[in-house]
C-alpha cells in the first residue's frame, strides 16, 4: 500500500520539503487545511511524505491528512490508499498507545468518509484492542467518536449512535475538550431522528465553536448546510433557499465537492417544495453531475431521490422510470460492492424494494404496468433473500459493537453504564449490595507505576471472581472501585461472604512484571438491598448509598476491613440522609445493623490521610463485631 502512496507522489512531480518551508508546510498546518482548504491539503501532504527525514507519527499523520482531504476532492482510490498506509505506519511499536489510536481513528474517520465501512470497521477493532489495555480517557473518547459514526453512518442506527455521542460528550467535557465536529455529527443524526429543537441546539452550539478559527471553514459551512436542512424542516422555504444558495458559492471557493453536492440537493428539494419544479430539476441535475465526478456514491444516491421526486411532481413518468431505474442500478452496484467486502446495510436494499413499488404505481396506467409488476415482485423476493443475510450479519456487527461500549478495558468486567443498566433491569426482592475498595492503591501507582497499577487491577478482578457464586454480578464501578450484587444474602451471609472476599484478597501478594511482589489488602461495605415498599426509597440506588456509607467506616477504621450497615425489611421507616449523618443513632433506635470485622469508627465523614504503599501486616485479631 505504501507503494501506491509513493508512486503517486512521483507521479505529481512533488519536490522534497527544504529548510525555510517548514514554518509554512508542516504536518500541523496540513490537518489544519483539511476542513478549510482540502486542496491545498493534498498537495502540502504530498510534499511532507515526499521527506524521508520524517518520523513514524508524522509520517502516518500525513497520510490521514492527505487521506481525509483526498476525500473531501472527490479521490475515493486515493483516500482509500492513504488511510490504509497510514495505519501501517501507526502500527509501530515505538509510538504510545494514544499515538497509535488516535492515528487509527483519524484512517478510519477517513474511510468513513469515502464509504469504506468494513475497512474503518477493522481498524477500529484494532483501535479498540489497544484502548482495553490502557486506562487512557482522550483514547476512550475517540472510540466513543468512532462507535458513534459507525452507527449514525454506516448503519443508520440513529438511537444506538445518540448513545455513543453522550457518551463523547461527557468524556470530552471532563477532558475539556471542545470539538465542533462531533457538535456537528451529533447535530446531524439528532436531525435525523426527527428530534429537530434538540438538533437546532447542538447545531448551534456546533457552529459558535468554529466562530473565529479559519480552520474550520470547511466546517462552518457544513453546519449551516444542515441547519439550512433544518429551516427546511421547518416549512421556512425562503430562509433555507437564501442560505443555501449562499453556501453553494462559499463551498466552490473552498473546494469542498462533496458538501457542495449536499447543499445543492438540499437546495433542489428548497425549490421542489415552494413549487419551482423546473428549478429544481437543473439544481438536481447538477449536484447528480459532481456527485457523479466525485464518486460520492451516497450523495449520488440523494440526488436521484430528489430526480424522482421532480420527475413525479412533474408529472414526467417516462423521465421518473428512467432516474428510478438508475437509482436501482446504482444501489444494487453498492450491495454488490460492499458484499464482496463482508459488509453491507439494509438501508440500500429497502430503499430500492420502495422504488420498485414506487415504479410500478407510477406506470400502473401505461401500457407497461403489467411489466413494471412483474419486475417489482421478483425484485421484492431478490431483496428479501439478500436482506436476510445482511440482517443476519448487521445484527452480529451490532452486538460486538454494543459488547464494545459494555465491558471495561482493562478487567473485561461490566464498565459503570452496563451494570447500572443491568441493576435497573434485575427484579430483586432481597440481596446485598458490595462495594470493594482497593487499598492504597493511588500509592501503588505512584511508586511501582501504572502498568503495576493496572496489573493489580486485573489480579484483584481474578480473585474476587473466583470468589463469587454464578448468580453474583461483579462490575468495575470506578478506578480501584468494584461493585457486587448479590441476590438472597442475608445478613449473617453478607458477613461471611465479606470476610472471604477480604481474606482471598490479603492471603497471597501481587506479583507484577518485573517480578516484585505487592502486598494487596481490600476495604469493603455492604447494604442490604431489599423491597421497602411505598416508603423504601429508590431501590438499589440506595443500597448502594448506604454500602458507600459502610466502606468509609472501614477505611477509617485502619483499612483491610469490612463493614456492613444493614437496613432490613421490616424496619420502621427512617430518612436515608439522617443513617448516613449518624449510624450509631440509628441504630440505637433499631433501625438499622452495624457490623465489622473490628471495632470501626462510624463518626461524620473527614478527609482521608495521605495514601501510602501498604505493608504486609497481620489481619485484625478477633471476630466480627455487630451493633443492633
Amino acid at each position: 500500500m505504501l507503494v501506491v502512496v509513493t508512486a503517486g507522489i512521483a507521479a505529481c512531480g512533488l519536490r522534497p520539503v527544504l529548510a525555510q518551508e517548514v514554518a509554512e508546510i508542516s504536518v500541523e498546518r496540513c490537518l489544519a487545511l483539511r476542513q478549510s482548504d482540502p486542496a491545498r491539503a493534498v498537495e502540502m501532504a504530498g510534499r511532507l511524505l515526499a521527506d524521508s527525514g520524517l518520523s513514524a507519527l508524522e509520517r502516518g499523520r500525513a497520510l490521514v491528512c492527505q487521506a481525509y482531504a483526498q476525500a473531501t476532492t472527490g479521490q475515493p482510490q486515493a483516500a482509500v490508499g492513504s488511510a490504509e498506509a497510514a495505519v501501517q505506519w501507526f502500527g509501530a511499536d515505538t509510538l504510545s498507545v494514544a499515538e497509535r489510536v488516535r492515528g487509527y481513528a483519524g484512517a478510519a474517520g477517513a474511510l468513513l468518509t469515502v464509504g469504506e465501512p468494513y475497512r474503518a470497521t477493522a481498524i477500529m477493532e484494532q483501535a479498540e484492542r489497544l484502548v482495553r489495555h490502557a486506562d487512557d480517557s482522550h483514547a476512550q473518547l475517540i472510540v466513543a467518536d468512532l462507535l458513534a459514526n459507525i452507527h449514525a453512518a454506516e448503519f443508520d442506527d440513529h438511537a444506538a449512535a445518540e448513545t455513543y455521542f453522550t457518551q463523547a460528550h461527557e468524556l470530552a467535557q471532563s477532558l475539556h475538550i471542545d470539538e465542533p465536529s462531533r457538535d456537528y455529527n451529533q447535530g446531524l443524526n439528532l436531525l435525523h431522528m426527527g428530534r429537530l429543537d434538540e438538533a437546532g441546539r447542538v447545531l448551534d452550539r456546533a457552529l459558535a465553536g468554529t466562530v473565529g478559527n479559519d480552520r474550520w471553514d470547511l466546517l462552518r459551512h457544513r453546519i449551516r448546510s444542515s441547519q439550512a436542512e433544518l429551516a427546511l424542516r421547518r416549512q421556512d422555504l425562503a430562509g433555507a433557499r437564501a442560505q443555501l444558495l449562499d453556501l453553494v458559492r462559499e463551498q466552490q471557493r473552498l473546494g469542498d465537492r462533496q458538501g457542495e453536492v449536499v447543499s445543492l440537493t438540499r437546495l433542489a428539494q428548497a425549490q421542489l417544495a415552494g413549487g419551482d419544479a423546473a428549478t429544481a430539476a437543473e439544481v438536481a441535475q447538477r449536484a447528480l453531475d459532481l456527485a457523479v465526478a466525485g464518486k460520492f456514491t451516497r450523495e449520488q444516491v440523494e440526488a436521484l431521490r430528489v430526480i424522482v421526486d421532480v420527475d413525479v411532481a412533474r408529472g414526467e413518468t417516462q423521465a421518473a422510470l428512467t432516474a428510478a431505474r438508475e437509482l436501482h442500478a446504482l444501489e444494487t452496484q453498492r450491495l454488490k460492492v460492499q458484499n464482496l467486502r463482508g459488509l453491507a446495510t439494509m438501508q440500500a436494499q429497502l430503499h430500492d424494494h420502495q422504488v420498485a413499488q414506487e415504479n410500478a404505481r407510477l406506470h400502473m396506467q401505461g401500457v407497461r404496468a403489467r411489466l413494471m409488476r412483474n419486475l417489482a415482485l421478483a425484485f421484492s423476493t431478490v431483496v428479501l433473500v439478500v436482506g436476510g443475510l445482511f440482517a443476519w450479519w448487521q445484527r452480529r456487527i451490532r452486538r460486538r459493537l454494543h459488547r464494545l461500549g459494555a465491558l471495561d478495558p482493562l478487567t473485561g468486567l461490566f464498565n459503570r453504564r452496563e451494570s447500572t443498566r443491568r441493576l435497573g433491569a434485575r427484579d430483586m426482592r432481597t440481596g446485598a449490595i458490595v462495594l470493594v475498595d482497593a487499598d492504597h492503591f493511588k500509592a501503588i501507582n505512584d511508586h511501582y507505576g501504572h502498568a503495576a497499577g493496572d496489573r493489580v487491577l486485573v489480579a484483584l478482578t481474578q480473585r474476587l471472581q473466583g470468589a463469587c457464586r454464578p448468580s453474583d454480578m461483579l462490575a468495575r464501578w470506578g478506578g480501584e472501585e468494584f461493585l457486587l450484587v448479590c441476590p438472597g444474602l442475608d445478613r449473617e451471609q453478607a458477613e461471611r461472604f465479606a470476610d472471604r472476599l477480604r481474606s482471598v484478597v490479603a492471603a497471597t501478594p501481587v506479583e507484577l512484571d518485573d517480578g516484585q511482589r505487592v502486598a494487596v489488602t481490600i476495604s469493603l461495605g455492604f447494604a442490604a438491598l431489599v423491597d421497602r415498599g411505598a416508603n423504601g426509597g429508590s431501590g438499589w440506588q440506595d443500597a448502594v448509598r448506604v454500602a458507600d456509607r459502610a466502606l468509609y467506616a472501614a477505611k477509617r477504621s485502619g483499612r483491610d476491613a469490612w463493614a456492613g450497615l444493614w437496613i432490613g425489611a421490616e424496619r420502621p421507616d427512617w430518612p436515608l440522609r439522617s443513617i448516613k449523618a449518624d449510624p450509631r443513632a440509628a441504630a440505637a433506635a433499631g433501625v438499622v445493623e452495624l457490623c465489622g470485622s473490628r471495632a470501626l469508627d462510624w463518626g461524620a465523614p473527614a478527609p482521608a490521610p495521605q495514601d501510602r504503599v501498604a505493608a504486609n501486616r497481620d489481619g485484625p485479631a478477633g471476630g466480627p463485631l455487630c451493633l443492633s
